[in-house]
């Protein structure tokens, strides 16, 4: 990837990609910040990846 002001370039063809991924990170970031009491509050069912709907 090129450097732009500081940051990285991501082709088009490569956001979706980029998103999950970092969806990924913010969800698991979350997941160990929170307790199990809290978690079950934010659990709907199983969790249905973007690309997949």
């Amino acid at each position: 990837m090129d450097s732009h002001r500081g940051g990285s370039v991501i082709p088009l063809d490569g956001v979706a990609g980029w998103l999950e991924i970092a969806h990924t990170h913010v969800r698991d970031t979350f997941e160990a910040c929170i307790r199990d009491s809290l978690r079950d509050l934010f659990t709907i069912g199983e969790e249905v990846p973007a690309a997949a709907r």
